[in-house]
């Protein structure tokens, strides 16, 4: 009799159920897919993953993927083998270097394909908390599968790795050092790649068109169509540069991937044009077009619009390939966080300060000063209060409002739960996340009665509920940040060696008197009462002294009123000025539409 295999759905539920702990439910899951027929052999590969994990080595991955081919994929069990090490939440680094080593083994036997993605996504993810073996899966398992896609000139896997690296690898570090260290393995593959693809695409090479460049047409080039920090950072700047009177170039903007109301209305607004390249959405049944086909539609976009300069903000997955593809006249990067990538490709280098030149990892960068309008809303004050009686009328309320990449770090935790146990009645609001790790701490520490995980909110809303901002390190805030300030409330930061971050971007080189004009840093002295005993300065030099800042400002209301008073006359003065922005944002770019290229 043909005895039809479980589905991998009923294989994961049940995998699920016995790496969780929960054997019960899983047994009657078991029992209710024998009941239908399904041959009792085919629930060994739960026994045998169970069994793997407690001693990962060749012999037995190989046997077990031999074993069980007739209803599992390589990939797939390698995939269900990721998870379960992840539920395991295994701690020893040879553990997960061995099973990297099979992995690739396996995976290196057929082309690199849609399940190695999945593999390679689920072991970056099952990895997060151990940076040693993440680290290792980068090195050993995905690297050499991108030199694969390289060799092959498969550059549809190329960027399809590329995009699980910078959402699971980069992205949730955060840090300067993290992020030069993991692009500067990669960059030379994905230009090399890159070279590849705009060699067999010559004859549509954009920057041998003359009539390319006669249009004073600067396109700048945003990840997704949502209004997250970078995207409004953008749109200030090109908001101040229309309300100047000599416009010398015509802003676009193309969004990559996605579609929103708010972007759109934006540019409707001020009458500039929005172009989308895949503009799926999760409402929406669009076809999910494939990382080349978005390269290539990009790049008959930008001909087709007679695009002089194209500008990636704030992102860099994929801009090396289509940097080194060509597939602009210009090429410019405009970092508002991390700058340590550079490729001969790229024409100009564009980043925030308040000199018109900065100087960064020995390299000239441009800089546009700081201009953000409408960080803060006074009529959301009623609603704060009202949030706040909620909370408890007595309490002082702390909180971060961040992504959950920024919470992720044990160091930062651990002061907040301090500055817990040394105020009881201090109530701490995360803001953003949703985070088992977090939540762990703060239990571990016992203090997690004092804290409340609000979730996703309106950001300006919940600036005006805090009493007290706590920046998170050594990944810090951004716009959150802002907003607080410009509605007065006082923020503790601890210093970054990375100070292109952030506040410390636009707040330390005022202030330690490295960038901008005698007036401008004699102003931000006296507004945080630079040399006087108790400055008002949110820049702490350790964790020690964050916890006591944060102590201090939580059991004194004066101190507390007068530091918020500082931060919101910082942000008001210096960072809301949308029109000096603007001018420093025309100087550059139409600097750089009017020089010739080198090459």
């Amino acid at each position: 009799m043909n005895v039809k295999a479980p589905t991998k759905e009923d294989i994961l539920s049940i995998t699920k159920n016995m790496a969780q702990g929960r054997h019960a439910e899983a047994q009657l899951e078991i029992d209710a897919l024998k009941s239908h027929g399904q041959h009792p052999s085919y629930y060994q590969p739960l026994v045998s993953c169970m069994a793997l994990l407690g001693s990962p080595s060749q012999s037995t991955l190989d046997a077990f993927i031999h074993d069980q081919s007739q209803c599992w994929t390589s990939n797939e069990l390698l995939e269900i083998t990721w998870y379960l090490a992840g539920r395991l939440k295994a701690s020893n680094a040879s553990f997960y270097a061995n099973l990297t080593h099979v992995t690739l083994q396996t995976i290196s036997q057929h082309a690199v394909d849609a399940g190695a993605i999945r593999v390679c996504k689920q072991a970056l993810e099952t990895t997060l908390i151990n940076f040693e073996s993440q680290d290792f899966v980068f090195l050993e398992l995905i690297v050499p599968l991108l030199e694969q896609t390289l060799e092959n000139s498969d550059f549809e896997m190329m960027l399809s790795l590329e995009s699980i690296l910078a959402a699971h690898y980069i992205k949730p570090r955060e840090s300067e050092e993290h992020f030069s260290n993991a692009w500067r393995t990669i960059k030379d593959i994905l230009r090399e790649g890159g070279r590849k693809y705009g060699a067999l695409n010559k004859a549509n090479d954009l920057s041998q068109r003359p009539s390319v460049t006669q249009r004073k047409r600067v396109a700048f080039l945003v990840a997704n169509a949502s209004m997250l920090a970078h995207v409004q950072v953008l749109c200030a700047a090109i908001e101040g540069y229309k309300n100047l009177e000599d416009q010398p170039f015509e802003p676009v903007i193309i969004a990559l991937h996605g579609r929103k109301k708010q972007l759109e209305e934006f540019c409707q607004r001020l009458g500039i044009e929005l172009f989308h390249v895949d503009p799926r959405d999760g409402n929406e049944k669009v076809d999910i077009k494939g990382p080349m086909q978005v390269v290539s539609d990009l790049k008959k976009l930008i001909c087709q619009q007679e695009v002089g300069a194209l500008t990636f903000v704030s992102w860099c997955s994929w801009s090396v390939f289509m940097c080194a593809a060509k597939i602009a006249p210009k090429s410019i990067w405009w970092s508002l966080k991390f700058h340590d990538l550079y490729v001969s490709e790229i024409d100009e280098y564009v980043t925030g300060g308040w000199d018109l030149f900065r100087e960064i990892h020995s390299r000239k960068w441009r800089a546009i000063k700081p201009g953000l309008p409408d960080l803060s809303d006074d009529s959301l004050r009623p609603q704060a209060i009202e949030i706040r009686k909620s909370l408890g009328s007595s309490n002082i309320l702390m909180g971060t409002i961040a992504r959950q990449e920024k919470f992720r770090n044990r160091e930062f935790i651990l002061a907040v739960c301090e500055v817990l146990k040394r105020n009881k009645r201090a109530l701490y609001l995360w803001i953003g996340s949703d985070d088992d790790f977090v939540e762990g701490i703060f239990r571990e520490q016992r203090v997690l009665e004092q804290t409340r995980k609000i979730g996703w909110v309106d950001t300006k809303l919940f600036a005006h509920v805090l009493d007290v901002f706590l920046d998170s390190f050594p990944n810090p805030c951004g716009f959150t940040l802002f907003q607080a300030m410009a509605a007065g409330v006082p923020a503790v930061l601890r210093r970054n060696d990375d100070s292109s971050l952030g506040l410390q971007n636009s707040l330390s080189q005022l202030y330690s008197g490295e960038e901008g004009t005698l007036t401008e840093k004699s102003r931000v002295a006296d507004i945080f009462r630079k040399d006087s005993d108790k400055s008002f300065f949110p820049i702490v030099d350790s964790t020690e002294n964050y916890v006591e800042k944060a102590t201090a400002l939580v059991r004194s209301q004066a101190y507390r009123t007068k530091s918020g008073l500082a931060g919101k006359m910082y942000v008001d003065e210096f960072m809301s000025n949308n029109r000096l922005m603007a001018e420093s944002f025309r100087h550059h770019f139409s600097d750089i539409v009017d020089a010739k290229r080198a090459d």
